[in-house]
């Protein structure tokens, strides 16, 4: 395995650290700074902004001047956002530093895709995308656990040391040994007119859309877990932070399983049977977890159960949905991958901000968004490529 891809496998976790090493001190934070628990679920959505708010800049300025650099001043903007998120005065403080965290990160997964696509397509592509997900999973896995033993014997800046650390780690692996991976620089990469242009053609193609949608509907349902079950598990249940982490360890666990599920079946299965079956996990463990919270039979081991179905069918999606919307496009990848992004997250930061918003129970919030997100994900998926499928019959 070359010296870019293992870069990538190193650094590709420092967004979601950022997104989920601290959940488990969001209680406390919001008692340190005197925040409400709707405010504090806002520090998620701010990190969101600053995400978004990059997304689309970094794939086009690296396929101007090269992935390198780009993920350079990312990773520094990532580091420079922790830093001032551990030495946080006041709450906004605190949502700056969250901004500008989401600001660094949208470079690093933005181009984690990208570079993924630089060197590889089809269904290898896929492979790699799911050997890279399960070591971004097995980071969405330990992180909360991390952020819980780091809350109960130290505090919850200590969170933040760590990432600081750990972004200073890759930006020194990048510096030091990563090459160039874009062969295709385009110098008119940043004409508005060929930006207006390559959007155009990417909101117009259906099967680049079908992923893009489901995709951000996988992730919206990652963001409704990490918003409510903080103070679902800690304040409803009662668990202890590091309890909450142990918790959380055995629910996201099943994004490596499907994952592993998924580098088996590829080779068996199209990219459009994997989706539909990822998708029909979604919706259907929403549906059975909002029927429980209706009835008033959802306990923490169903919740956990559906939920890790829910993540299941999500770990296939993003295995696929990557792959199936950027590979048509292997000389357009770094705006193509932004695009893909800025799509997906923008979704994420809707639901995440919705979520913010007092709706009711937390156990009810939880199943309704897991839902809304599964059936969405699933309904204009199949609607897309059903449509796409009909058009190139057609055609032949």
């Amino acid at each position: 395995m070359n010296v870019p891809v293992l870069i990538i496998f190193l650094i590709s976790n420092l967004p979601t650290m950022a997104s989920t090493m601290y959940l488990p001190s969001l209680p406390e934070i919001g008692q340190v700074f005197g925040s409400s628990e709707s405010l504090m679920k806002l520090t998620l959505s701010v990190y969101l902004i600053g995400f978004i708010s990059s997304q689309l800049a970094s794939g086009s300025l690296s396929d101007r001047y090269g992935r390198r650099s780009i993920l350079l001043i990312g990773t520094s903007l990532f580091c420079c956002g922790t830093l001032l998120c551990m030495l946080s005065p006041s709450i906004s403080v605190f949502f700056c530093g969250r901004f500008i965290q989401g600001f660094g990160s949208c470079a690093i997964a933005s181009l984690s895709r990208t570079i993924l696509r630089d060197l590889f397509s089809g269904k290898e592509l896929s492979k790699f995308n799911s050997y890279n997900g399960i070591i971004l999973t097995l980071g969405i896995v330990l992180s909360p656990l991390f952020g819980a033993f780091f809350q109960d014997i130290f505090n919850w800046q200590f969170s933040f040391l760590f990432m600081l650390v750990y972004g200073s780690l890759g930006f020194l692996s990048i510096y030091k040994l990563f090459p160039e991976t874009n062969s295709h620089l385009d110098l008119s990469a940043l004409q508005f007119s060929n930006i207006f242009s390559s959007w155009k053609e990417f909101l117009t193609d259906r099967t680049f859309m079908a992923n893009t949608i489901a995709a951000g509907m996988a992730t919206s349902g990652i963001y409704v877990y990490y918003s409510i079950t903080p103070f679902l598990f800690q304040n409803d249940f009662e668990l202890t932070p590091v309890e909450y982490g142990y918790c959380s360890l055995f629910i996201v666990s099943t994004l490596i399983i499907g994952r592993m599920i998924n580098i088996k079946l590829i080779h068996y299965k199209d990219l459009s049977e994997m989706m539909y079956f990822g998708n029909l996990c979604m919706v259907s463990s929403g549906l059975i977890l909002i029927l429980l919270a209706i009835f008033q039979s959802a306990n923490i081991f169903t919740i956990s159960l559906l939920v890790s179905l829910f993540l299941l069918g999500a770990a296939i999606v993003f295995s696929n949905s990557a792959a199936g919307a950027l590979t048509p496009f292997p000389h357009k990848a770094g705006v193509a991958g932004a695009v893909y992004g800025f799509i997906q997250m923008l979704i994420s930061f809707l639901v995440s901000l919705a979520l913010a918003i007092p709706q009711g129970e937390n156990i009810l919030v939880l199943s309704t968004g897991l839902f809304v997100c599964g059936l969405l994900s699933f309904i204009l998926y199949q609607k897309l490529v059903l449509k796409t499928a009909i058009q190139y019959e057609e055609k032949t």
